[in-house]
């Protein structure tokens, strides 16, 4: 008998409600080589900025799942179209951003804003924020777990690339891929916050 295999809207609904890892691996595997494909028209561009392929590749586990989040089930678009599209936006990100990332820290600092609004900037030039002060934030958090991917994603000698990849920091913190860019997002949406606040001296 044939086995069948769950559709895309059905996996796309279990790792949202909850958070189901067997089926974002699935849905992961089904589509990676889409991925792939679309990375590999920006490639060119990417090395004339600096990017090495396998930096884009890296971060495979990191769109999926943005792609996976950012889909609506009742939208006439198919899954594959909606990720294509977000790995064209991504690749697009990184070509066109204004300076190519020179260091961890000042990588870590855009990570947070993700924003080139005006008001960001001005929040970014007054306060000079560093390294120091971003996982002073962190590490004050409930869930230990936050600083510990930030550290492992940005600063960890360990690996031969620069950024580790979310499979290694999902290993290195005992959980799946898909919570280990969970802990990054709410970690980056915290700092977000308290980096353009007013009140961003205050204390958590």
């Amino acid at each position: 008998m044939k086995k069948i295999t769950p559709a895309d809207s059905t996996l796309i609904r279990k790792i949202k409600e909850s958070g189901c890892n067997e089926s974002y691996k699935l849905l992961a595997t089904r589509h990676e080589k889409l991925f792939y494909k679309m990375c590999q028209r920006y490639i060119p561009a990417a090395y004339t900025k600096g990017i090495k392929k396998q930096d884009i590749f890296n971060d495979k586990d990191f769109v999926i799942f943005k792609a996976i989040s950012s889909y609506k089930n009742n939208r006439k678009t198919k899954f594959s179209t909606w990720l294509g599209n977000c790995t064209k936006y991504y690749c697009l990100g990184l070509i066109n951003a204004n300076n190519r990332y020179v260091n961890s820290e000042e990588e870590l600092l855009q990570v947070i804003l993700d924003s080139q609004s005006k008001q960001i900037h001005e929040q970014e030039t007054k306060y000079k924020f560093d390294k120091e002060y971003v996982f002073n934030i962190l590490d004050k958090l409930k869930d230990k777990r936050i600083s510990k991917v930030f550290k492992l994603r940005f600063f960890d000698e360990t690996t031969e690339c620069k950024k580790a990849t979310w499979s290694f920091i999902a290993k290195k913190i005992k959980t799946s891929t898909q919570t280990a860019i969970n802990l990054y997002n709410r970690g980056k949406k915290m700092l977000r916050k308290k980096i353009t606040s007013k009140e961003s001296q205050d204390m958590i």
